[in-house]
């Protein structure tokens, strides 16, 4: 990271050294550019800044790429570093990334814009995107030779670009993303057509901001600021929703839609990685109850207090979601038998060690609720080469479904949540409040809190079906 980020600052420095000192009309179209990617930043830095928050392990197009592409294209090489360089800086308050990330992606994108300024410069058609020469409207040649260049400004942008962060790419361990579980080496590389479809788009908005910098004296690109706040707000909005559609509204969890893909994704990256995960199903004891005597109000805020218990009872690389009703899942990552074990069991006591305060639906009196959970476990057998075998299939399918059809996919997250719900049934038939874990030929714990007859290691027990609501 270091001799690359050095590579690009000597670059630079060479570029400042032999530039010559701008003109006017250079200053002026750099201070136009200026206000209006300060406008369109400003506008949507509030979106911008949810946005990031919700995408910090994942990669995404940022859209002040047209102003630092436009920039390439109508600016001195100098000057097009120093916006750069600015854009980075604004940037960077809401970034919530280490400085190393943030200095990696700036000397990228300067990367990229010193290459697509270099090729502005060196072929014939695109000089009146810096006000050389006059705008080719009427010779059929040469507007043909600028559509030409055009096109190899952005290839050499786009590939500027693929090229430093899909090394960087490659270089991640398995599982780090969701793309770098894909079985093919180029999508791994450069993602798929959805993943650079945005970034495209973005390239030929800044292509319509360089053309409309050197028209009636940058005034279009006024037009082109409002259309770049439109375009991101929504942009922003039909992400949040997206990220909505994925959470429970009562707890702020995942739900069942949101835990499908997030649950596989990580499961499948520890089964590459050959590290174990564990499922666990924890359902509310007689939650119906709780229900009943003191309304469901108080009971939307025994769930929340659950799942507020669950999230400070597990580690930041383990996932919880709320299926619906009163029953929540758990992924434990990077975990064995008896650590699972103890965990689950931690939470079954952080949760009867709960006083839930609420209020009483006739005269609005204070009311204490005392929940206590069951759990079912079930931990994830060593991975056989077979099974690795199958994994890759399962990757590449899920890269292909959408999330309904994700949510419905039989595989190894399936059998653990039919393991942890079996298990979950033995700790109802056996009382409640406790943890059982479900029988496994490799991996089953010595000291688990269930009955070791022969008959209890048998599953047939799941086929004893229970209505939810009576637990």
């Amino acid at each position: 990271m270091l001799t690359w980020e050095s590579i690009v600052v000597g670059s630079v420095i060479g570029v400042f050294a032999t530039a010559e000192w701008p003109t006017v009309r250079q200053w002026a179209l750099a201070s136009l550019l200026v206000i209006c990617a300060g406008v369109h930043m400003h506008a949507t830095r509030p979106g911008e800044e949810r946005r990031r928050a919700g995408r910090l392990r994942t990669e995404y197009v940022d859209h002040s790429g047209l102003w630092t592409f436009g920039a390439a294209l109508a600016l001195p090489i100098p000057m097009a570093v120093v916006f750069i360089v600015g854009i980075g800086v604004h940037r960077w308050q809401i970034a919530r990334k280490p400085p190393c990330r943030v200095i990696f992606t700036n000397a990228t994108i300067q990367a990229s814009a010193v290459a697509t300024a270099w090729w502005a410069t060196a072929v014939p058609g695109l000089a009146w995107l810096r006000g050389d020469t006059p705008i080719p409207t009427t010779s059929m040649s040469q507007v043909a030779i600028s559509l030409v260049s055009l096109s190899g400004v952005m290839v050499i942008y786009f590939a500027t670009q693929t090229l430093i962060i899909g090394v960087a790419r490659l270089c991640q361990p398995p599982g780090s993303s969701a793309r770098s579980l894909h079985p093919s080496i180029v999508v791994r590389c450069i993602g798929t057509w959805p993943d650079n479809r945005e970034l495209l788009l973005t390239l030929l908005a800044g292509f319509g901001c360089a053309v409309a910098a050197n028209v009636l004296a940058g005034v279009p690109l006024v037009l082109v600021t409002i259309g770049a706040v439109a375009v991101t707000r929504k942009v922003q909005l039909a992400e949040l929703r997206d990220r909505q559609r994925r959470l429970d509204a009562k707890t702020g969890l995942l739900n069942a839609v949101g835990w499908a893909r997030a649950a596989r994704t990580a499961l499948y990256r520890h089964y590459l990685d050959h590290r174990l995960c564990a499922v666990l199903l924890v359902d509310i004891d007689h939650f119906k109850l709780i229900n009943d005597e003191h309304g469901h109000h108080n009971g939307d805020i025994a769930i929340r207090a659950v799942g507020r218990t669950l999230q400070d009872q597990t580690r930041p690389g383990d996932l919880v979601a709320r299926f619906g009703g009163e029953e929540f899942v758990v992924l434990l990552t990077s975990t064995v038998a008896d650590e699972a074990l103890a965990t689950a069991e931690r939470i079954r006591q952080a949760v009867a060690a709960l006083d839930v305060r609420g209020q009483r639906s006739l005269g609005g009196t204070p009311v204490t609720m005392k929940v206590k959970v069951s759990i079912g476990l079930a931990l994830q057998r060593a991975a056989s080469d077979e099974d690795l075998a199958v994994v890759l299939d399962h990757i590449l399918a899920l890269s292909q479904l959408d999330d309904q059809s994700a949510e419905e996919m039989p595989d190894l997250l399936t059998d653990l949540e039919s393991s942890a719900d079996a298990a979950l049934y033995r700790a109802k038939d056996q009382g409640r409040d406790r943890v059982v874990v479900a029988p496994h030929p490799d991996t089953a714990p010595a000291n688990t809190p269930m009955d070791t007859s022969s008959s209890s290691w048998n599953l047939a027990f799941v086929e004893h079906h229970h209505p939810r609501d009576s637990r």
